[in-house]
């Protein structure tokens, strides 16, 4: 049977999933919006392809973001944190690798 702890450290870990799921939902296409019509106002076209190839990897990018500044909230996700900060060089490499994956 889980004790009282585990269900609290599991319960704070889906609350950060939610909320970064949901801030990624909402800025994403947000930010996209801004730039595409930003970009609207140029004459070339290089913009506007530079926008549709990052647009699906957007939402990611802001789960990733949220999720990682949610962790150092709470004390009891302190080895998720210190794992994350260990190899974000490497966590980096594949977000990169996904993003230029999807975008081509």
């Amino acid at each position: 049977m889980l004790d009282y702890a585990t269900l609290y450290y599991a319960g704070h870990v889906l609350l950060l999933f939610a909320i970064s799921v949901i801030v990624g939902k909402i800025a994403g296409p947000l930010v996209t919006r801004i730039l595409e019509a930003l970009s609207g106002k140029t004459s070339s076209t290089l913009d506007d392809r530079i926008i549709a190839a990052v647009k699906t990897p957007f939402e990611t990018f802001f789960f990733l973001v949220v999720l990682y500044f949610l962790m150092h909230q709470f004390r009891e996700l302190v080895a998720t944190a210190a794992f994350l900060e260990r190899y974000t060089a490497a966590i980096l490499v594949v977000i990169a690798k996904v993003m230029l994956s999807e975008a081509s």
